[in-house]
């Protein structure tokens, strides 16, 4: 069986993908800033989502927009839930190149994690 298109074998026997001039598609210490910066976008992502979803409407709201509401907080949250798998793909990526990096974004997301099924 050959090698996935797109990808050859690079130092150590990992799997690197390329583009089709095979040239590496991100370095790794970019993907592990990416990371780090897509766990602090999840995190407020998170938090807005779960705020709206908590916060209880006025007196007198008509029933469409707190349904309006709730759609667009549970569209935020899987927003904020990809941004967090992301970060993790990110994070194996990045890990021999960025280590603490990436050890830190894997953490906030974990901690993410358990706080949203703590809450919910």
């Amino acid at each position: 069986m050959g090698d996935p298109a797109g990808a050859y074998r690079g130092r150590g026997d990992r799997w690197v993908f390329t583009n089709s001039r095979g040239e590496r598609l991100m370095k790794q210490a970019t993907a592990a800033n990416l990371a780090v910066l897509f766990v602090a976008l999840a995190w407020m992502a998170l938090f807005i989502g779960a705020t709206l979803l908590i916060a209880d409407p006025r007196p007198g709201t008509p029933s469409a927009e707190i349904e309006a509401t709730r759609h667009l907080a549970l569209a935020i949250e899987c927003v904020g839930y990809l941004l967090i798998l992301c970060s993790i793909w990110l994070s194996g990526y990045s890990f021999v190149a960025a280590r603490w990096r990436s050890i830190f974004a894997m953490l906030a997301c974990l901690v993410a994690f358990g706080v949203q099924i703590y809450y919910d």
